[in-house]
């Protein structure tokens, strides 16, 4: 089966870049490179943002067009490209999306006092408070 418009294009890019490799486009669409059109393959993410950076780099395709086949916003693949750049492959492992910093934290220390002080006094603060605390505290 003869490829057409940008999946063809990816694939003369990919040609020398592994003869295993599969190349699966949100459209729908997998390639198998030197063995014709294949059923979809589940490729993990990694793999994915790895693919994504490549043709990126390699120039020959607007970061737009590759952002559209690979179901990505533009400001996203930006931030796979440079992260690559700055890191190499471990830019792209996934990151945690908790906040470093909490505005409204209390100090450690406090919150050691506070907790002292509760296990010293458990019949202190209202009732229901009290069994919540306890729950929580025996997870600790």
């Amino acid at each position: 089966m003869e490829h057409q418009g940008p999946s063809r294009q990816i694939t003369e890019v990919l040609h020398g870049y592994d003869t295993k490799t599969s190349v699966t486009l949100y459209t729908k669409t997998s390639v198998t490179l030197d063995q014709g059109t294949m059923p979809w393959k589940e490729i993990d993410p990694m793999t994915e943002k790895e693919r994504f950076v490549h043709l990126a780099l390699s120039g020959k395709f607007a970061i737009s067009e590759l952002c559209d086949q690979h179901g990505i916003s533009r400001k996203t693949g930006h931030k796979y490209i440079n992260r690559y750049k700055a890191q190499g492959r471990d830019g792209l492992v996934e990151r945690s999306r908790r906040p470093k910093t909490y505005a409204n934290a209390s100090d450690a220390d406090i919150i050691r006092l506070i907790l002292l002080e509760k296990r010293k006094h458990p019949n202190w603060g209202g009732r229901a408070g009290s069994e919540r605390h306890q729950s929580r505290m025996a997870l600790r």
